[in-house]
């Protein structure tokens, strides 16, 4: 499967050549991926220094606003939301390349690579609690997971584990919903599908208190938003989220 992406960004360009070269001659090694995405996070980094920097909740950079450690105007009046947000960068970079290649052909491998770079910025986070943070993946339809052939958010969350040692708990169910790729804006926020707590175990016994929640891609917020209210409905104190990428715009 080959995306059209923009020649514009040399960041982007860069990586598409070197993912379709490799790909022409079979899928990379895990070595091979983790240089990439290694390279692509340098390039997000030298990109973003002269750029205003992201809201401290959703991680979007929005026009006009320098919000830095503070909420943007979306995120500033809304409960229950994760309340920061962690992101290796951008999906209009080839972040999101990576991403669709893996989501669509049943690539697992990416999407663990990809969250032990995320394992590594959530070590260089302050916890103010002793107790570990619990990984939650933020869960798709069981029809959707059958057909793509993996579960992305678990893998990501895999790769957070081996590099954390946080455990992974896949508490959380969805029902189906209309898929989002093409959808406007209003109908990501409409749809998608509701999230609840899972299973007989979980609802007894509760969320754990502080919870990460894991996904690919943060695009309206969403499905991180349903998650993160169903997490605190369950006894979540804490709610952060850890994404591989934010879409501005959406």
């Amino acid at each position: 499967m080959y995306l059209r992406t923009p020649t514009g960004n040399p960041a982007v360009r860069w990586f598409s050549e070197s993912l379709n070269a490799l790909l022409g001659i079979g899928r990379p090694s895990r070595l091979e991926l983790q240089r990439l995405v290694l390279e692509l996070m340098r390039m997000e980094w030298a990109a973003s220094r002269n750029s205003a920097p992201p809201c401290g909740v959703c991680g979007v950079r929005t026009a006009g606003e320098n919000p830095g450690d503070a909420p943007c105007t979306r995120c500033r009046n809304k409960r229950g939301i994760p309340g920061r947000t962690i992101t290796l960068g951008e999906y209009e970079t080839g972040f999101g390349r990576l991403v669709a290649q893996a989501k669509y052909s049943g690539w697992a491998a990416p999407f663990e690579v990809l969250g032990q770079a995320l394992g590594v910025e959530l070590l260089a986070i302050e916890m103010n609690d002793p107790r570990p943070p619990v990984l939650v993946p933020v869960p798709s339809p069981a029809l959707r997971r059958w057909h793509r052939g993996n579960d992305h958010s678990v893998a990501i969350a895999r790769g957070i584990s081996a590099v954390t040692g946080w455990k992974v708990r896949c508490c959380l169910g969805r029902a189906w919903g209309a898929p989002q790729v093409g959808a406007t804006r209003a109908a990501r926020m409409r749809g998608g599908g509701g999230v609840r707590i899972r299973g007989w175990s979980a609802r007894r016994s509760g969320i754990p208190a502080h919870v990460v929640l894991v996904d690919d891609v943060r695009t309206t917020g969403a499905s991180l938003e349903k998650a993160s209210r169903a997490c605190r409905r369950g006894g979540a104190e804490t709610v952060m989220a850890a994404v591989v990428a934010v879409r501005n715009g959406s």
